[in-house]
């Protein structure tokens, strides 16, 4: 005795098409969320920042180091004051 289909072949493929396509639009959408947080990651990058913005970063570090070095000088100088 023959066993019993229950599906024809058409619907079976009609599937398979249909999963194939689901498939590919995924890796479609994983590859475009990878390279948006590829981009997103190297925006945000303290190094790119820097680069982008250098002189900026370089004044605020030197206004920085100014402050402190001159806070510490009056530190020294009210200490040997004393």
């Amino acid at each position: 005795m023959k066993p019993r289909t229950i599906m024809s072949e058409e619907p079976i493929k009609e599937l398979e098409s249909r999963v194939l396509e689901e498939r590919n639009r995924l890796h479609d959408t994983a590859g475009a969320l990878k390279d948006k947080i590829a981009e997103t990651r190297a925006t945000l990058s303290v190094v790119g920042q820097v680069k982008k913005h250098f002189i900026t970063a370089f004044l605020g570090v030197s206004l920085l180091s100014f402050a402190v070095g001159y806070g510490l000088a009056a530190m020294l100088a009210k200490m040997r004051a004393q």
